[in-house]
């Protein structure tokens, strides 16, 4: 525990990026849950995806059961969907399709005993031809999208749903912005299983995840099926081209009568039929605004007709089977958290970079902003790799909707990345805002490891405190052997004395940058540096051999005694030439106020130091 301690004591930087982790957390959690991206997301995703041009699958054919009477529940509506299927069973195998879909509920019906009877026959003929049939069963949802039970089918039909190869909800909420919106998968819903005299609770997967999946219908598989709660977005295609209620392109529409029981069609090899009524057969679906045929309208692009219930089952499965084709775009939920924590991790990557790029460069006055400009540029970075993200999706035919909530998360990672470089050049800012003109209470602040202190006290703070003003003044000179008093705190005495230096001259060696009490001079000492400009000279490394610099600092030129050896000399005349000029300034300062001025007179410049 003590070295955890004193590893955090000499690494401020591991607390300081934690706690910025740590907020970076809690406010994507916050925002996540509080904030409403999903309807704002779902606007844009609704005007990309109308853009798309909408093509049904060609492999979905909608066949539309049109005898009825006044009820759905008729004899003839089930007498014309048993002729269809036996007429389909008889058929060779190379004509089969791949899978059957009723879109019915076959409610209670008094008189409906002998054509009940038959259609079991008929869906015992198609599973023994090996015909894939799926039944849709109406599942009601509240305003919450919280389902309730399954409507009740006439007793005698689950003898005959015993035959199927499965049975599953088409489902559909309408959003705000008119988008259609489709679940995969409803978890605890209550129903009547076909071989079960018994109500069960169950997940209740969609017909289109189980048609496309090829369930067999087994209800202890249906009982372990993982239900996956994401949703979709579903769109319906082009307005009305053939009849008065259907939006189905002309070849893929056969209506059906009992009279005329099948499709004119050679064969259905392959394709997906849906057998339901598109005129009688109204989906369920839901909206979460008030006025429900509004959002239709929007969705639909003509509010002349409601769109029958097998229509949409029909864009759903083809929404499934070909997005590309379908319209362009399809949601891709799954990866959200994965792409928030990319994008983030791009955007402090690409504020590395930044930052570091500009701390070589000449920012003047500018540097005391790098960690803001840097932070600018890597949120600029990241939402451009974001788009170029988003426009690679869009080309393979999927779109992240949730692209709010990423860019957000880009936001608050460039923020918080220049706040944790506002920590490293400000480590730090002095406490005072420094000047040129301010008092000081030292002219020679030395920065160095204590493991030199013998060197550094005989050749670098000997040859300061030997120098000599014009006057015959000695040069006031920090250093901590010297400065600090037993009971001082020793951090708020070292920042005080490096603000108050006229000039800071840190002894770079290889020991110096491990030890953290000299990089908390130096990075104080940096901050000076940045807030008085790289002109004002303030700080003056030296070093001893050739260490290597951090990054951090590397835009500080310094020279080792060992190419020049008396690089500590120069730097001490350089200082002492400095005081002199500015108490000559001092001393013709009143005059100039008086308005006179010595002739003839330049201010002497400071010596080079030269590399």
């Amino acid at each position: 525990m003590s070295r955890f301690r004193a590893f955090l004591a000499a690494s401020p930087w591991v607390v300081q990026t934690a706690i910025l982790i740590g907020i970076y957390v809690a406010v994507m959690a916050i925002a996540t849950l509080w904030m409403p991206w999903h309807a704002w997301d779902m606007n844009l995703f609704a005007s990309m995806s109308a853009s798309q041009t909408a093509t049904l699958d060609p492999r979905i054919v909608v066949v539309d059961v049109q005898s009825y009477s006044e009820t759905e529940n008729t004899s003839p509506q089930r007498s014309t969907v048993a002729a269809f299927l036996s007429k389909l069973a008889s058929k060779p195998p190379a004509q089969h399709p791949t899978a059957v879909i009723l879109d019915f509920n076959f409610g209670p019906c008094d008189l409906c005993a002998r054509a009940t009877a038959v259609l079991e026959s008929s869906l015992l003929a198609a599973r023994a031809a090996n015909i894939n049939v799926y039944a849709v069963e109406a599942l009601p949802v509240d305003q919450n999208d919280v389902p309730g039970s399954l409507e009740t089918h006439d007793p005698d039909i689950y003898e005959g749903y015993r035959y199927l190869a499965g049975f599953g909800h088409t489902t559909f909420v309408v959003a705000d912005s008119g988008v259609l919106i489709s679940r995969d998968c409803y978890a605890a819903v209550s129903y009547r299983a076909p071989n079960s005299d018994t109500a069960v609770t169950q997940p209740l997967e969609s017909i289109i995840t189980l048609v496309s999946t090829g369930f067999d219908g087994s209800n202890a598989r249906q009982a372990t099926l993982p239900c996956n709660t994401q949703q979709g977005a579903v769109y319906v295609g082009p307005s009305l081209t053939r009849s008065p209620y259907s939006t189905l392109p002309r070849d893929q529409f056969y209506p059906v009568t009992l009279a005329h029981s099948f499709p004119d069609v050679a064969s259905l090899k392959g394709d997906y039929v849906i057998v339901g009524s598109v005129e009688h057969d109204q989906p369920i679906y839901e909206s979460n605004i008030p006025d429900t045929q509004a959002a239709w309208q929007r969705l639909h692009g003509d509010g002349s007709v409601d769109i029958g219930g097998p229509e949409l089952v029909a864009w759903a499965l083809s929404d499934d089977l070909d997005a590309s084709a379908m319209r362009g775009t399809q949601a891709v939920n799954g990866m959200l958290l994965f792409l928030v924590a990319a994008f983030s991790g791009v955007t402090a990557l690409a504020f590395a970079a930044c930052f570091l790029l500009l701390r070589r460069l000449q920012l003047r006055s500018a540097r005391r902003f790098l960690p803001w400009i840097a932070a600018a540029l890597a949120c600029c970075i990241g939402l451009v790799v974001f788009a170029a993200f988003e426009a690679l999706m869009l080309g393979l035919g999927k779109v992240q909707p949730q692209v709010s909530l990423i860019s957000f998360a880009v936001l608050l990672s460039a923020g918080l990345s220049g706040v944790r470089g506002n920590q490293i050049t400000g480590a730090a800012q002095p406490l005072i805002p420094p000047s040129e003109d301010q008092p000081q209470d030292y002219d020679v602040f030395i920065s160095y490891a204590h493991d030199e202190g013998a060197w550094v006290s005989e050749n670098v703070c000997l040859p300061f405190r030997e120098a000599r003003l014009p006057d015959g003044r000695k040069l006031s000179i920090f250093f901590d052997t010297s400065s600090l008093q037993v009971g001082q705190a020793f951090q708020d005495k070292l920042s005080l004395g490096v603000d108050g230096s006229r000039v800071i001259v840190p002894v770079y060696s290889d020991i110096y940058f491990q030890r953290p009490y000299c990089i908390f001079e130096l990075r104080r000492a940096y901050g000076k540096w940045i807030s008085l400009g790289a002109q004002s000279r303030c700080l003056l490394p030296i070093m001893r051999g050739h260490p290597n610099i951090p990054q951090a600092f590397a835009d500080i030129q310094a020279i080792s005694v060992d190419d020049q050896p008396d690089i500590v000399q120069r730097i001490v005349a350089e200082v002492v030439e400095r005081l002199a000029q500015q108490h000559t300034a001092a001393r013709t300062e009143p005059a100039a106020q008086g308005g006179s001025k010595p002739s003839g007179e330049e201010a002497p410049k400071p010596p080079e130091v030269r590399p």
